[in-house]
């Protein structure tokens, strides 16, 4: 049953607002939030949390009104009472589903050997965000994580099971008491504290089970994996099945599908699929068909059209069906220590714009569908604009005006038709510390991009500063070429 709070008291007003913040209808979950005489001025000498949770009261035109995030959940209902739903703090929502973290919480402390525990939603690696479990044994306990992962799957969806499961000695705490999700290591550094075991064993032309189970812990974060072990079970996902996909064809030469991995999801089992396909027979019909015409990728004829991907091509038609949000565009914040060459980064940018063709992409619109347009360099304006220099204000201060000042960027909507698809900004909170604010449509962009532009733009800056060409690899083909061969393939037999 759910809690209801009741009406707004005297002298206060409550507003549930959307992620834009905008009212909510009746029966519409979002932030609740307060205003009218009630309101606080802010955290005694806690500037960045005042930012954070105490906004201009956008309802009130009395001067310095100002509007408190609870971060509370809740909706309005019919009969004017409030319904409160959670907290927002503990709601999470990884590749399309909205997690309670709570829900999980309680689920791994029912378990024998969990004294405490905390779960959080981690994004390590841009764009790959997971669920890590952190727990602590009791005493005398030595809780087995393979069955309590087994257990978890019993007990919650697929995508409610964490990625991770992580055990600790103690819950790092702040203060008062209560535990420090920001200093929870990343599974990664537990995993590298542990004793290591010999080297992994490196894919070949004819992979073993070892060999696919090294690969598969790798791109799980993880130190190892047992050969019987189900990659999607250990927290898997499409994107991470995809590079473990285009690591084997290029050690075996073999097409490996997605379906391959579904159907063969251990290393056992895959090494077993894959040496059946790498028979002789097997093998000279594989060599075939990876060099066959329709295998191959070769750059278009017409640079500066593209049709659109089969994922640009959804993203396309959840933008038509909800325009002016801001859902599928991915703001990103990249802090720069040191002293900032600020024309040989201008530069850099430049020319990364000018390198990656996907960054001077938009949409076009034609009599048969939308499909990709390539604008010239000369087109696209890769300036980041004046530098925010924010020092003037007192040190305590900077981060929260920088935060706050790259949540509004948030706001500004990309034009897909017109471009570009990107917004950057440079930010300098200190003598030697800048932020670099970057946000990017998914239509052009994912999180493995993201791998892209620090290789990239540390070699063009690098290169910009030394007075020297950069030393990148020729980009021999562009998305739009892979777009215009996966429409030609998927009108083929398969």
């Amino acid at each position: 049953m759910r809690v209801t709070i009741g009406r707004p008291v005297a002298n206060s007003q409550v507003w549930i607002l959307d992620e834009q913040r905008r009212p909510c209808a009746v029966g519409v979950e979002g932030e609740l939030c307060v205003g009218g005489e009630c309101v606080a001025v802010g955290y005694h000498e806690r500037p960045e949390l005042t930012a954070e949770k105490f906004l201009p009261d956008p309802f009130n035109n009395a001067p310095g009104a100002q509007l408190y995030r609870t971060g509370d959940l809740a909706r309005w209902r019919a009969d004017g009472e409030i319904e409160h739903l959670g907290r927002l703090d503990f709601q999470v929502k990884i590749r399309g589903y909205r997690i309670e973290l709570g829900e999980i919480e309680a689920r791994l402390a029912a378990m024998p050997g969990v004294m405490r525990n905390v779960v959080i939603a981690r994004e390590d690696t841009p764009g790959d965000t997971a669920l890590v479990a952190y727990f602590v044994a009791r005493p005398g306990s030595t809780p087995d994580i393979a069955e309590m992962r087994k257990t978890l799957r019993t007990l919650l969806p697929d995508y409610m099971v964490p990625a991770h499961l992580v055990q600790l000695e103690s819950l790092p705490v702040s203060p008062n008491g209560k535990v420090d999700r920001k200093a929870l290591p990343a599974p990664s550094a537990v995993a590298s504290a542990a004793p290591s075991a010999s080297a992994a064993p490196a894919l070949t032309q004819a992979p073993d089970a070892a060999a696919i189970a090294a690969s598969m812990a790798r791109l799980l974060g993880t130190p190892s994996m047992d050969t019987e072990a189900d990659f999607f079970a250990l927290g898997g996902h499409s994107l991470q099945a995809a590079k473990l996909a285009a690591e084997l064809r290029k050690a075996t030469g073999l097409r490996i599908s997605l379906r391959v991995l579904f159907d063969h999801p251990t290393p056992a089992k895959l090494s077993k699929a894959l040496a059946e396909r790498l028979a002789p027979q097997a093998q000279a019909d594989a060599v075939a068909d990876t060099t066959s015409a329709a295998m191959r990728i070769t750059p278009r004829a017409d640079q500066r059209h593209a049709p659109l991907s089969l994922m640009q091509q959804r993203l396309w038609f959840f933008e038509n069906m909800f325009p002016g949000t801001p859902f599928s565009q991915l703001p990103s914040g990249h802090r720069l220590r040191g002293r900032l060459d600020l024309p040989a980064f201008r530069q850099a940018f430049a020319a990364l714009v000018a390198r990656q063709a996907s960054l001077r992409t938009v949409i076009e619109r034609t009599p048969d569908g939308a499909r990709q347009k390539v604008l010239g360099v000369s087109e696209v304006p890769a300036d980041l604009g004046p530098l925010d220099d924010l020092r003037n204000l007192p040190a305590a201060e900077r981060e929260a005006a920088a935060l706050e000042r790259m949540s509004a960027c948030t706001l500004d909507l990309l034009d897909l038709e017109r471009g570009p698809l990107f917004r950057a900004r440079l930010f300098q909170v200190g003598d030697e510390e800048h932020l670099f604010f970057f946000m990017v449509h998914h239509l052009v962009w994912d999180g493995t991009s993201f791998d892209v532009l620090y290789r990239d733009l540390s070699e063009l800056y690098g290169a910009a500063r030394e007075q020297r060409a950069p030393q990148l690899p020729e980009l021999t083909l562009s998305y739009g070429d892979y777009a215009e061969w996966q429409r030609e393939w998927m009108q083929g037999d398969e």
